[in-house]
């Protein structure tokens, strides 16, 4: 029977592998372009490693609590260190002195990531998940990791997630629907960016999501930053029990505020907390709409209709 510590630790002998084949490549200055294919690889596997286990393992093994949001987001921590560190690789030649001093530091936070994992993380992975669990959880990471290989060689996806758009007293709503997960993410994010350009105060309704992973909370979260630096923000709304605890779990949307309801969060974003971000009660502001006392009274007298355009679900996304 597999088990996801197997798998885990398999992935971990293929980094090291991978690692030691660049030492050799340093030790014989065999050029840039060997270096360069090893790397290459090595951050392809980095970063299916660091996905599955973000998507897969980690939610697993964090959610009973004892301080597991803490590690969690120590974890995220080393990853988003290692990621930015291959972009900074990707800047500079293969070979380089610039480009070696990139890659070293991915390699050494990944190694004291992989330590730290083997001797504290995948025992406690152990004692919390018996064996049918880490069964399950190993099947799943098998095939999140043949899902992104597909994705990588150019094979169409299916967008498991619905988008709509509406208003409610006079805010702009966005409503996701179905699953936001890794195969979907990416194409969201986007469509929710050119609607948070135009509205930096925005809602999103999750109501109607059924399921939210990492790697869709990523992308709510750069849509946040987007917002943020226009003035404004993202005010979620309705998220399901499953969907606030990936959000309080994970700690990734920290500082956005979340809702029971869409009426609660349109109230939020025209009531006296936003009041100083939107214009005076006589101006009509051309992106945000109209005024917060404007607003405020189409709230007091009901006006909250949601008016749903056609959504997005079972589109197809385009070959990566």
């Amino acid at each position: 029977m597999a088990d996801v510590i197997d798998v885990i630790l398999a992935d971990h002998a293929r980094i090291r592998r991978l690692a030691e084949a660049l030492d050799r490549c340093a030790a014989s200055q065999s050029g840039g372009m060997a270096a360069g294919a090893v790397w290459t690889r090595l951050a392809e596997v980095l970063e299916a490693h660091m996905a599955a286990e973000e998507e897969i393992a980690y939610l697993a093994l964090f959610r009973h609590g004892d301080g597991g949001g803490m590690m969690m987001r120590g974890a995220a921590a080393d990853h988003a260190d290692v990621r930015e560190a291959v972009r900074e690789a990707a800047l500079d030649q293969a070979g380089g002195r610039a480009w070696w001093r990139a890659v070293n530091a991915a390699v050494r936070i990944i190694d004291d990531h992989m330590a730290c994992e083997e001797r504290a993380v995948l025992p406690a992975l152990g004692r919390r998940a018996g064996p049918a669990e880490r069964s399950v959880l190993a099947r799943r990471w098998a095939a999140f990791t043949a899902a992104r290989a597909r994705d990588a060689a150019g094979a169409p996806a299916r967008l498991r997630v619905g988008m709509s758009t509406g208003e409610c007293a006079g805010q702009v709503v966005v409503a996701l629907r179905g699953d936001l997960d890794a195969t979907s993410a990416e194409g969201v994010g986007a469509l929710v960016t050119t609607v948070a350009v135009r509205v930096p105060w925005l809602i999103v309704d999750l109501g109607e999501l059924e399921f939210i992973d990492c790697a869709g909370l990523r992308a709510l979260a750069g849509v946040q930053r987007r917002a943020l630096r226009a003035g404004g923000s993202l005010v979620l709304a309705a998220p399901s029990r499953l969907v606030r605890r990936v959000l309080d779990l994970t700690g990734l949307m920290t500082g956005v505020p979340v809702c029971a309801t869409v009426e609660e969060a349109a109230g939020l974003v025209s009531g006296q907390s936003v009041a100083r971000k939107l214009p005076g009660p006589d101006m009509q502001d051309p992106i945000a709409g109209p005024s917060a006392a404007g607003l405020q009274r189409q709230q007091e007298e009901g006006q909250c209709d949601r008016h749903w355009q056609p959504g997005t679900a079972d589109t197809q996304a385009p070959g990566r």
